[in-house]
């Protein structure tokens, strides 16, 4: 889930972007409180909202030049910017802001209505219900049981690079700027 890094009195802190809302970056809600979302472009103040990208997930930041928007340093003058991985954003005075799509993996189930699919590491059939980590970043699932760890057997996903920790860290945050 993409989320935006909010830099305040006590540290950096996560706000989560949900796909179909808007979030004001004028009046942003107390660190990893999203409550103060509208719709999108409500009040031409500068908005970051999702975009419908053919099933994948966008985000862009909407403002005029008068806004004194700023991604990575550059002003925002077209009225919109693609948002990237740890683009670091900037409004009027607001400082302190970044980007970011990194997903943590959890452990779950294949879910209950699913029929089995392969492990990606053993390739071995996962029964429904039984424990499993579906990877945040390709999307295959691998099982992880006392008798099958295969999610955590190794420090990346069977088919990708992504991290197999299950601790929920990041492993990106502003802090290593």
């Amino acid at each position: 889930m993409a989320h935006l890094w909010i830099r305040d009195d006590h540290g950096w802190a996560i706000l989560p972007l949900r796909g179909g809302e808007a979030l004001d970056l004028t009046r942003l809600p107390p660190a990893g409180q999203p409550d103060l979302v509208g719709e999108a472009g409500e009040g031409g103040h500068p908005t970051v909202w999702s975009l419908d990208a053919g099933g994948g997930e966008a985000w862009a930041l909407f403002a005029t030049p008068a806004h004194h928007a700023l991604v990575n340093g550059i002003p925002v003058e077209a009225g919109m910017r693609v948002l990237s991985d740890r683009d670091e954003i900037a409004v009027r005075d607001r400082a302190g802001l970044f980007f970011a799509t990194e997903r943590l993996a959890a452990l779950g189930s294949l879910p209950a209505e699913s029929r089995a699919v392969g492990c990606a590491r053993c390739r071995q059939p996962i029964a429904p219900g039984s424990a499993a980590v579906c990877c945040p970043r390709c999307g295959l699932w691998h099982h992880e049981t006392d008798s099958l760890p295969c999610w955590s057997h190794l420090p990346e996903c069977g088919m990708c690079p992504q991290p197999t920790p299950l601790d929920g860290t990041y492993r990106w945050t502003p802090e290593e700027l």
